[in-house]
C-alpha cells in the first residue's frame, strides 16, 4: 500500500469517526429548524459520497484480489483503532494467500465479513463493472460496459447541496450526484438483457447518449423516462404474435383465502386499467368517492363471509317464511313443512353456537386502503359494465394517446404514447384509431390551442383535452400526476383579468396548485407562444432558467 493510500484511509477512518460522534451528540436534540434542514443537506450530501464510494470499494477488492487475504492479515486489520494513524495503516498492508484465502470472492467476503447483503453486494459490484471496470479470471483489465457514464462518473464534481460550495443549476456540471449515473446505469443493463443480439452494442451506445441527455434535462425524471425508452425499442423489435402470444389473465388459484390473477397486457389495454384505477383514485368524482367504496368494500366481504346483517322488510305479510324464522338454513328453496318439532329427551336442542371469527356481522367499515380502494373500484367497473346493477356508476374509461408528428415521420418507436406513458407500437396504434373517437387538439407552431377569452371562467372540456394534450400532467417538475387528477390553473388570476385561455392555463395537481396561489413557486408565459414553465424558489434553483415537467414525456 502506497503512503497515499495510507494517508487518503487515514483521513476517511477520522472523517467516519467524527460523523458517528456528530450523530451520537444530535439524537434526540431539539434543534433550530435551519439547523435541522442543514443536517438532511449534510447527510444527503454524505450518502451521495457514499453511492460514489461503493463502486470503488468493489474495484479495489477486486483488483487487489482483496478476498484472499491471510487470516494473520485479517486479524491484525481487526486490532485497528477506530481512527488508525497512516503509520499504523502501513502496517497492515497484508499479505495474499498462495492458495484459497478467508473468502471465495469480493462478494463473498463483503458478506460473510461485513455483513452485506447479497443483493446490495451484487449491486455494488455491477455498478464498479459497469461505471469502471472489471478484473478478468487471468488479471487482465476490462473495460467498463457503459465507457460514457464511466467517462461522466469519473468527472463528477461536488453535490450541488447547502454548504458544498456548488449551486443548485448554476455553474457545476449537471447532475452532480453519483445516484443518477449509478442509476441510469443499472437501467441500462436490465434494458440491455432484452436487446437483439445483433446490433446490441449499437443500441447500447444509443442508450448511453440518451441517459446523459435525460440527465442533463432533469435528473429527477431521467431514470423513468429512461425506462420508457428501452420499453419502447423492445417492444418494437417484438412481432404482435408474439406479444399476444404470452399476453392474457392468467389464474393462479386460492391461497390464504385471496384469489390470486397475474395479468399482462397490451399497452393500449393496459390504458384502459389505469383509468379505471385513476377514477378510483381521484375523490373528486362519483367512483372515488372514499365513503361510497369504503361500504361497496364492507358489501363485498359480508358477502363472501356470509355475514351480512339480517334484511329489514318493509312489508312483514311479504316477508318469506325464511326470513321469519330464528334458523333461516332450515328452508331450502322448495322445502315442505318439516312439521312440529320433537319433544321430550328423544332428540336435544343443540345449544346456540357463537359466531365466529369469520361469520360476525360486519357493523363498520374496513380501513380503505389504497390497494382496496382501487379493487373496488375495478370491481364495481366490472359489476356495472357487465350489465349489472352496481353500488356505483362508472363511466367508461376513456383512452387518450399522445401523437408525436415528427416521430411519426422518422418511425420512431415513442412516436404513440397513452396518458399514462405507456408506448404503443404501430399495430397498436392502428387499433386504436380505428376502435375509438378521436378528439383533433392540433397545436401550431408554438403549440397553441383555442380559447374562450373572459367569457367564462372556469375551462371547457375542449380546452382541458388541449391542455392535457399539451401538459400531459402536473407542470412542476418532478410531479408524478397525471392530468386526469389535476386541475386547470389560471396563470394570470381571473378575478385579476386573466383570460380563460391555452395561453393562460396549465395544469397543476391539488398540491402544486395551492402552492402555486401560496406563493410558493411561479409560473411564467412566453410571448411567443411557447409552454408556460415553472420558475423554482431560490433555494432549490438559483439562477436556473424557467423549467417545465418532463416525466410525462417521451425520451
Amino acid at each position: 500500500m502506497s503512503t497515499d493510500d495510507a494517508t487518503v484511509l487515514a483521513q476517511l477512518a477520522t472523517a467516519v469517526s467524527t460523523l458517528e460522534q456528530a450523530s451520537l451528540e444530535l439524537l434526540g436534540r431539539a434543534m433550530a429548524p435551519g439547523h435541522a434542514a442543514y443536517l438532511a443537506a449534510l447527510t444527503d450530501r454524505a450518502e451521495a459520497a457514499l453511492s460514489r464510494t461503493y463502486p470503488v470499494v468493489l474495484d479495489a477488492l477486486e483488483r487487489s484480489a482483496a478476498h484472499r487475504l491471510t487470516t494473520a492479515s485479517l486479524d491484525r486489520l481487526a486490532a485497528l483503532p477506530p481512527a488508525p494513524s497512516p503509520q499504523e495503516l502501513r502496517a497492515i498492508a497484508g499479505t495474499r494467500a498462495d492458495g484459497r484465502g478467508a473468502y471465495a470472492n469480493s462478494i463473498d467476503m463483503l458478506t460473510s465479513w461485513l455483513g452485506v447483503s447479497v443483493g446490495v453486494a451484487r449491486g455494488r459490484q455491477a455498478s464498479a463493472r459497469a461505471l469502471i471496470g472489471s478484473v478478468a479470471a487471468d488479471g487482465t483489465r476490462r473495460a467498463p460496459r457503459f465507457p460514457l457514464l464511466a467517462e461522466r462518473f469519473a468527472t463528477l464534481t461536488a453535490a450541488a447541496t447547502p454548504g458544498s460550495g456548488a449551486t443548485p443549476n448554476a455553474g457545476a456540471a449537471p447532475s452532480a450526484d453519483p445516484r443518477t449515473l449509478r442509476t441510469a446505469a443499472s437501467t441500462l443493463e436490465r434494458i440491455s438483457i432484452d436487446l437483439p443480439e445483433t446490433d446490441a452494442a449499437v443500441q447500447r451506445t444509443e442508450l448511453e447518449h440518451t441517459a446523459l441527455r435525460l440527465i442533463a434535462e432533469d435528473p429527477s425524471t431521467a431514470s423513468k423516462r429512461l425506462r420508457d425508452e428501452g420499453a419502447a425499442r423492445v417492444a418494437q423489435q417484438r412481432s404482435m404474435r408474439a406479444l399476444l402470444a404470452e399476453a392474457g389473465l392468467f389464474k393462479r388459484g386460492l391461497r390464504n383465502g385471496l384469489m390470486y390473477y397475474t395479468l399482462k397486457m397490451l399497452p393500449d389495454q393496459a390504458e384502459v386499467f389505469e383509468r379505471t384505477v385513476d377514477e378510483g383514485d381521484n375523490p373528486r368524482t362519483g367512483v372515488g368517492n372514499r365513503l361510497e367504496l369504503a361500504s361497496q368494500a364492507l358489501d363485498s366481504v359480508a358477502q363472501a363471509t356470509g355475514a351480512l346483517a339480517a334484511p329489514s322488510w318493509d312489508d312483514e305479510e311479504s316477508m318469506p317464511d325464511w326470513a321469519r324464522d330464528a334458523n333461516p338454513a332450515a328452508f331450502d328453496a322448495g322445502a315442505t313443512d318439516p312439521g312440529p318439532e320433537p319433544t321430550g329427551t328423544e332428540i336435544d336442542k343443540p345449544e346456540a353456537s357463537s359466531p365466529t371469527a369469520q361469520n360476525e356481522p360486519l357493523t363498520e367499515l374496513p380501513e380503505l386502503t389504497v390497494e382496496l380502494r382501487r379493487l373496488t373500484a375495478l370491481v364495481t367497473a366490472l359489476r356495472t359494465r357487465g350489465g349489472r346493477r352496481g353500488t356505483g356508476s362508472l363511466p367508461g374509461a376513456s383512452v387518450i394517446v399522445h401523437l408525436d408528428y415528427e416521430k411519426m415521420r422518422a418511425c420512431h418507436p415513442g412516436a404513440a404514447v397513452t396518458e399514462h406513458g405507456l408506448p404503443l407500437t404501430a399495430e397498436e396504434l392502428r387499433l386504436e384509431l380505428c376502435r375509438s373517437g378521436i378528439y383533433p387538439v392540433v397545436f401550431g407552431g408554438q403549440g397553441q390551442a383555442l380559447d374562450v377569452g373572459r367569457a367564462q371562467r372556469l375551462f371547457p372540456p375542449h380546452m382541458r383535452r388541449a391542455l392535457a394534450a399539451r401538459d400531459r400532467g402536473c407542470i412542476y417538475p418532478g410531479c408524478h400526476m397525471p392530468a386526469g387528477r389535476t386541475e386547470a390553473h389560471h396563470i394570470k388570476h381571473w378575478e385579476d383579468g386573466g383570460e380563460t385561455s391555452t395561453d393562460n392555463g396549465c395544469l397543476l395537481c391539488p398540491m402544486h396548485h395551492i402552492a402555486v396561489h401560496a406563493g410558493l413557486f411561479k409560473i411564467v408565459t412566453y410571448e411567443d407562444g411557447s409552454p408556460p414553465a415553472v420558475v423554482l424558489p431560490d433555494y432549490l434553483g438559483r439562477g436556473s432558467p424557467p423549467v417545465r415537467n418532463s416525466y410525462w414525456f417521451a425520451a
